[in-house]
């Protein structure tokens, strides 16, 4: 038989199996929504009997990064677009291993129509394990193994400059930053503050507005001896930035994607410059703030936990209760020179050298 499109097996299943579903309403419904999450995937132009094993082990494995609520707020952004959006961006909840397990058992269904038809050779979604406990995609930091693969690959989007690839890497990886923060660092924003050069992370009036993810996020981050060396130039850049009357440091991101984020691009890329890889999924660019936050908590007994909360932006308990950094105004209780030396514990192994980023 000659292979079908998947456009054209969904509607000659719809078709074939009209009247089981005749009184199955929610059902129906459960089954179109399994099918355009499938349509996203793969693309309506795909030859059925052309998707391998290893496709849809894949899939499962994508199916596991949808946001909880895709699709739900009447907008229609591309699914990979969305997952991009949010994988930059940091944690965040994702459909359950249960739905998981159900929507790939639509698409079992649907296989399985076909293959009684002789229009696919086997079931392809069948024999894959669910553990229906859990409740979303752990992020792990970056393994010594990930980072070799990540220094061992190229960088090629010509829509993003190798420069730019390698300082919003070197910066996540040696600050705990969200993407966003790094993405809308400004000149003014890399400054001295009581003799210590920091990151500025505080909300935007100009150019655009602004505001970090809580108020605990508006915050002082000491910059890391790594990020100052000569052949990072990452100074240099930003330097050259004010004095060209950048609104940006990385003036080549804009707002983009489903919600106007100036790191979309480069979290969308990003993601598919680590896949190429090798890196697995659960390793991702939010990563750099898990193994930070890793190794501030791993550092000597010396570093206090308050002073970790200061770096990450986290909210931290004083008196019983939790409140925010910018609440508290911890940056001059603690001291400055205090958070320099909390960041200063970050350290990661030799190969790990981030001036190889800029691929030169």
């Amino acid at each position: 038989m000659e292979s079908l499109t998947l456009k054209e097996a969904i509607g000659a299943f719809y078709a074939g199996t009209e009247r089981e579903y005749a009184d199955k309403h929610s059902a129906r419904h459960a089954q179109d929504v399994s099918f355009r999450l499938l349509s996203e995937f793969l693309g309506n132009d795909r030859k059925i009997r052309e998707v391998t094993g290893s496709i849809s082990i894949d899939m499962i494995e994508r199916l596991r990064g949808v946001p909880k609520y895709h699709g739900k707020n009447g907008k229609n952004w591309p699914l990979e677009d969305v997952i991009a959006s949010y994988e930059g961006e940091g944690d965040y909840e994702t459909i359950s291993e249960k739905t998981v397990k159900n929507h790939v058992g639509c698409w079992s269904r649907l296989w399985n129509y076909h293959l009684k038809r002789e229009a696919v050779d086997r079931n392809i979604w069948q024999g894959h394990d669910f553990d229906t406990r859990r409740t979303r995609l752990v992020v792990r930091d970056w393994s010594d193994e990930n980072l070799d693969k990540l220094m061992g690959k190229k960088w090629t989007f010509r829509g993003i400059s190798r420069s730019t690839f390698a300082h919003i890497v070197g910066i996540a990886a040696y600050s705990g930053m969200r993407l966003e923060e790094i993405c809308r660092l400004r000149p003014t924003d890399i400054a001295e503050v009581d003799g210590v050069l920091c990151f500025r992370i505080r909300e935007h009036t100009q150019p655009e507005p602004w505001s970090p993810k809580t108020e605990a996020g508006s915050r002082f981050v000491p910059v890391h001896p790594m990020l100052k060396r000569k052949n990072f130039h990452l100074l240099e850049r930003n330097k050259n930035s004010a004095k060209g009357g950048h609104d940006y440091i990385f003036g080549d991101l804009k707002p983009d994607g489903p919600r106007s984020c100036r790191g979309y691009l480069f979290s969308r890329e990003f993601s598919k410059f680590k896949t190429s890889a090798g890196i697995p999924r659960n390793t991702r660019f939010h990563s750099f703030r898990h193994s930070v936050s890793t190794r501030l908590q791993n550092a000597n007994a010396t570093i206090r936990p308050i002073w970790i909360d200061a770096i990450m932006g986290h909210e931290t308990a004083v008196d019983g209760r939790k409140r925010s950094v910018g609440e508290t105004n911890y940056t001059h209780q603690i001291g400055i020179k205090n958070l320099r030396v909390t960041i200063e514990t970050v350290r990661y192994p030799a190969a790990f050298d981030i001036c190889h980023l800029f691929g030169d």
